[in-house]
């Protein structure tokens, strides 16, 4: 079973360099992703994303098993690390798509995000995203 699977109801809901992008930095991470298989995304993904518009919706399953036991629904040890996993992960990805997806205002960010450490490194690993993704900016 995959890790994480990225829907984007092939390819209607988000850009695919956006979509590009989360697959890059989660595998960078060591994990196993696909895209739209099984799960492509569903109402929300349908309904919210218009990448033309510059709204963008993607969804993102994590394998329970990577952090639960689904017996006894105990936490794994694994648990703290992919937490860990996933807080650099949004930064990463605020940190890269936030030069191009600002637009428009965030409800649920009252303050800037920092950089993430690894810039450099991640700015490196992703040109050929963040080249991908320009395209889709929108212009003011």
């Amino acid at each position: 079973r995959p890790d994480f699977i990225i829907g984007d109801r092939f390819g209607v809901s988000a850009a695919s360099a956006l979509t590009e992008c989360v697959i890059g930095l989660l595998a960078a991470r060591g994990y196993c992703v696909v895209h739209n298989k099984p799960y492509a995304g569903g109402f929300i993904t349908e309904h919210y994303g218009r990448p033309a518009q510059g709204l963008h919706a993607l969804q993102i399953e994590i394998n329970r098993s990577l952090y639960m036991d689904e017996r006894t629904l105990e936490k794994r040890p694994g648990f703290n690390a992919l937490m860990d996993d996933l807080t650099g992960f949004v930064r990463e990805l605020m940190a890269i798509a936030g030069q191009y997806f600002t637009d428009y205002p965030l409800a649920a960010v009252t303050r800037p995000l920092q950089t993430a450490p690894n810039a450099a490194k991640i700015a490196a690993l992703n040109s050929p995203f963040r080249q991908r993704i320009r395209k889709f900016r929108r212009v003011p």
